[in-house]
């Protein structure tokens, strides 16, 4: 049983891959025989990817392998279970789903309640506010700036721009993410929360928690802790506390985990470089934060900061979000090039007088 569960979910994600990425790596191998100027060239693949592919991929991984540890029971019956695996609200943006949470709730009874048509349908009326009104014309700005590549980046250019973007992607996502709840909420069904007021985030690792949350908990659950606990990274951990101490051997899985989530997090979201080099960026801040936690520490007690303070949680609010706006000029840049030439304008030819 165990070795059919292994398959399944090799043969689930492999599907994903295949569908999704194979044409990226061609891409990419071509390109190598472009460096080496080698006559060869491998033909893109025309995939159609289905609706949906790799939120129902993940939530019936999850499915599996939930039933492989013994913490659910296996559902007998094919047509709930391909209810669970296609509920059609939360296929195309989310939240990502686990059976014993949501899986239930669809094999019980719902009567009609006007309660339910209420809150779901006000729900609903607010995602679609926030998609149509606020991100569709916000989008305009973040379009202007970003669409093309510039001769000259102004940063107060730049810092609007990913202003707006970042206001515009939060309405689009959450907004559909409240749509997709207010719809199940009106048949009786309660969805995870996917948003939980992300730009009131103090790190970015609290940030993450907060945003596309489901998402978060899934790669926590089934990636993050599993690496963790995997047999290299402990005995590298082992090796690192006998031979540095105990706060080295908390930096191997510390930096391992995120490194690995933060790869699959980015290529989920795109297969492009700039969606990996993006992963990679929130991995290094997330590590480091666990790795010089006692250089923070000491430089805090040194600079006497009151962690409890309202100051301080807000220095900790702006802060994250300053570094979440280099993520977000990333991955909304033209290129990795343009992306590095923004950043590099944002501190070095700030104009305040374009923004009054």
């Amino acid at each position: 049983i165990r070795a059919i569960q292994v398959a399944t979910v090799v043969i689930n994600l492999g599907i994903l891959a295949y569908v999704k990425y194979l044409n990226f790596f061609i891409v990419n191998i071509n390109s190598l025989f472009t460096l080496f100027q080698w006559d060869i060239s491998m033909p893109l693949v025309n995939i159609i990817v289905p609706l949906g592919l790799s939120y129902y991929t993940f939530n019936t991984t999850g499915y599996i392998v939930d039933v492989g540890r013994g913490t659910l029971n296996a559902e007998k019956h094919l047509g709930k279970f391909a209810l669970f695996a296609s509920f059609f609200p939360s296929i195309v943006q989310g939240p990502l789903m686990r059976y014993g949470d949501v899986g239930t709730q669809l094999k019980q009874p719902h009567d009609f309640k006007f309660k339910n048509i209420k809150y779901g349908a006000l729900l609903l009326l607010y995602g679609f506010f926030k998609k149509l009104v606020i991100a569709d014309h916000i989008k305009v700005i973040s379009n202007a700036v970003f669409s093309e590549s510039l001769p000259e980046y102004s940063g107060s250019q730049v810092l609007l721009g990913v202003l707006a973007y970042s206001v515009q992607i939060y309405c689009d996502f959450s907004g559909g993410t409240d749509i997709t709840r207010g719809a199940a909420q009106m048949m009786g069904i309660e969805l995870p929360l996917n948003f939980e007021r992300p730009f009131f985030a103090t790190s970015m690792a609290d940030f993450w928690h907060r945003w596309h949350a489901s998402l978060g908990a899934w790669m926590r659950e089934f990636v993050f802790f599993p690496v963790m606990l995997c047999k290299p990274v402990t005995a590298l951990s082992k090796k690192f506390r006998k031979a540095f101490g105990s706060h080295a051997g908390k930096i191997v899985p510390s930096v391992a985990a995120p490194f690995v989530v933060f790869f699959l997090i980015g290529i989920w979201h795109g297969l492009s470089w700039q969606y990996i080099t993006n992963g990679l960026y929130n991995a290094i801040l997330i590590s480091s934060s666990v790795t010089l936690a006692p250089v923070y520490d000491k430089l805090g007690k040194a600079l006497r900061i009151n962690t409890e303070a309202a100051t301080w949680k807000l220095f900790q609010m702006l802060r994250t979000f300053g570094l979440l706006c280099i993520s977000r000029v990333i991955v909304k840049a033209p290129s990795i090039g343009e992306a590095f030439r923004m950043i590099k304008a944002m501190f070095t030819s700030f104009d305040p007088d374009f923004l009054l």
